[in-house]
């Protein structure tokens, strides 16, 4: 374990900055989201018109290229709101992950922690320089944007591309994006395995 602290309440940290522009990870996750929106949209108006006079004739090939327009616009304005978005916050994404026998959370840091600040919180955590982790965590937590936790008894799938130090850990309504970085990827993917022996396991 390179950049994973384990904590004195067994739990393991570790802090991942995701280059936005290098690793279009979230874009690639907005394009399938609205790509899947459009084709059942397509499918759905598609099955209701069938009924329709002369629509398999004409009707099917004007509504499946306007879907198509439609799915070419989406994703065009997905592209320029991600790289929008990307621009406002500087490029990096901030965020901490905590992981035990349990689960795993992932925490999105606010824009003003900085690189050794959340180091620091780390290390307070383990209980290393405090004897009140939960104090700190709590207020660490305070300043955070967005927390998502998944438990392991409630995961149906785990999906990995180690060229992306991307984890993927999902569960029914419950989407889970773990980041690693190289020398730590293998560590975090085997406990999460060993914490998921019911879920599918797929390996990119």
């Amino acid at each position: 374990m390179n950049g994973i602290i384990k904590g004195t309440d067994g739990v393991y940290r570790w802090y991942y900055e995701l280059n936005l522009y290098k690793n279009p990870v979230v874009l690639f996750t907005l394009w399938k989201m609205f790509g899947l929106i459009t084709a059942l949209l397509w499918v759905f108006i598609t099955l209701i018109s069938l009924g329709d006079y002369n629509f398999i004739w004409n009707g099917f090939i004007s509504n499946t290229k306007y879907f198509m327009l439609f799915f070419i616009g989406i994703e065009a304005l997905c592209l320029i709101g991600y790289l929008f978005y990307t621009l406002i916050i500087g490029g990096r994404y901030h965020v901490i992950f905590e992981m035990d026998k349990k689960g795993i959370r992932h925490i999105q840091a606010s824009r003003q922690f900085k690189k050794a600040q959340l180091l620091s919180f780390l290390a307070v955590l383990a209980g290393t320089a405090s004897g009140s982790p939960t104090l700190t965590g709590a207020g660490m937590l305070s300043g955070s944007k967005q927390t998502l936790y998944s438990d392991w008894k409630q995961v149906k799938s785990v999906k990995s591309c180690k060229k992306r130090n991307l984890i993927y850990v999902n569960a029914l309504f419950n989407r889970n994006q773990v980041y690693t970085e190289d020398a730590d990827f293998d560590f975090v993917l085997d406990f999460i395995k060993t914490h998921t022996p019911g879920a599918k396991h797929i390996c990119r």
